[in-house]
């Protein structure tokens, strides 16, 4: 059983919480919050910097691509996803050179344009790149954060999970159980 990014289990029958490791559902939401971020800048250009252009949909739009492949290869080491996405995002990319009436079509539609692109960029790469990298490093980072913060009072981040607690963490006692029910 893979308890680094499962929800239950762990040591000593330790529940996992469920922002430790890659587990579902923090995957999940962090594709959502990536691909709101990413409309809501090319829906609402005017959030972004006149400087930046259209690339903070571009590298958002290549973490996406990241947290899917952490969400589908969930053990895979951060290099692993990395070449994984950034070859992907490449080859999405090189196939908007490719001119054919069927493929325009559908580059035309909304959907199409979200996931398929319109035009060839080299700098599309670049963001790609950087994207991607800014996902190796939060995945790095993201632990120490949550160790961090579990030290922390104020930052409790367990929701209520039957956890073993530090001496530190906030607890609500359980209200004692009783025989009538």
């Amino acid at each position: 059983m893979d308890t680094t990014n499962s929800n239950s289990g762990g040591e000593g029958g330790r529940k996992k919480h469920w922002l430790r490791g890659r587990s579902r559902l923090r995957l999940s939401l962090t594709i959502g919050l990536t691909i709101a971020a990413g409309l809501a800048s090319r829906r609402f250009p005017a959030l972004v910097p006149d400087l930046l252009g259209k690339y903070p949909g571009d590298v958002l739009w290549a973490q996406m691509v990241f947290w899917m492949a952490a969400l589908v290869w969930r053990r895979a080491p951060k290099s692993v996803l990395a070449i994984r996405a950034f070859a992907f995002c490449c080859v999405i990319e090189s196939s908007q050179l490719y001119r054919a009436d069927w493929i325009l079509r559908i580059r035309a539609t909304t959907p199409g344009h979200l996931v398929l692109g319109s035009t060839f960029a080299w700098l599309d790469l670049v963001a790609y790149a950087l994207g991607i990298l800014f996902c190796v490093i939060a995945e790095e980072h993201w632990p120490k954060l949550l160790r961090t913060a579990n030290r922390d009072p104020r930052l409790d981040l367990h929701f209520g999970h039957d956890h073993v607690r530090s001496s530190t963490s906030l607890t609500v006692p359980r209200p004692p159980q009783s025989d009538l029910g």
